[in-house]
């Protein structure tokens, strides 16, 4: 059960997000972009309108992998340092509430605003899917559900990190965009890159522990796995995975990226606060 004191940090999450515009703006946006991309996903394949459901699920987790990780960046970057500049810091950590009311209560009331923004995005394009394809895409379509929150929650645990580590908002900014740029864009440039030097000989083990190293594609994984299409994971190169990597240890994985952030940027705020 949770403390008075975490439901009131969390109602004022809320409350404070919900004057910002931009996160009304976030949801328009990823429910129009989730309907183009789910009408024109099958056009490589020379399908355009809801027809193939693999090719267009694969190009929605493209649209998924770029898009909420920034967003869930963004959402994290003020939680500590918004405080901070407008001086309401210190006051609410002279009150009754502990550290711990006040680390997991910004946590929860952030998650609530991704989940409510993730569902309105999905939601159009989910019931078009739905109705077109029957009850066989369900699975599928939960699963790609789920894993986006808990690929968002992940990526709102490391903002959280950094905001305690940097506590001023133009260096939390910067971080989070080369964070997102290191972890959507140039990590898999970088197995890529080692695929093709190694021509494919490089260590499956190795290769693996670096894909898990990486939340999104962790996230990839289980849902190109869900609709068997694996082989997108890295363009044209197929990737083939050990026997052990199967949907529950992939599943475990994505809550450690959310858990472990969370748990050492607690640390370092207590510490924070205890001086």
């Amino acid at each position: 059960m949770l403390s008075e004191a975490v439901k009131a940090v969390v109602w004022k999450e809320r409350l404070d997000k919900y004057r910002n515009r931009w996160i009304q703006i976030a949801s328009v946006a990823l429910a129009l972009f989730t309907l183009s991309i789910a009408y024109f996903g099958g056009s490589p394949a020379g399908i355009v309108g809801f027809r193939k459901f693999e090719a267009i699920t694969v190009s929605l987790i493209s649209l998924i992998t770029y898009f909420i990780p920034l967003l869930s960046l963004l959402l994290g970057t003020s939680a500590i340092a918004e405080e901070k500049e407008k001086g309401t810091f210190e006051i609410i950590m002279a009150s009754v509430i502990s550290p711990w009311d006040m680390w997991i209560g910004k946590f929860l009331g952030q998650s609530l605003i991704l989940t409510f923004t993730v569902a309105f995005g999905f939601a159009p394009t989910s019931v078009l899917l739905f109705l077109r394809f029957g009850m066989e895409v369900v699975p599928s379509l939960l699963i790609l559900f789920l894993s986006s929150l808990l690929l968002g929650f992940s990526l709102l645990s490391l903002s959280f990190l950094l905001s305690t580590l940097l506590l001023e908002k133009t260096k939390i900014v910067i971080s989070a965009v080369f964070l997102w740029l290191m972890l959507v864009i140039l990590y898999d440039l970088f197995l890529l890159g080692i695929l093709v030097l190694t021509k494919g000989m490089f260590s499956e083990t190795l290769f693996t522990v670096l894909l898990l190293l990486n939340p999104t594609d962790v996230f990839r994984i289980i849902n190109l796995l869900s609709v068997g299409e694996l082989k997108a994971m890295l363009g044209f190169i197929t990737v083939e995975l050990p026997s052990y990597v199967k949907p529950s240890f992939l599943w475990a994985m994505l809550f450690l990226w959310i858990l472990v952030p969370l748990y050492v940027g607690y640390g370092l705020f207590k510490r924070r606060f205890e001086r």
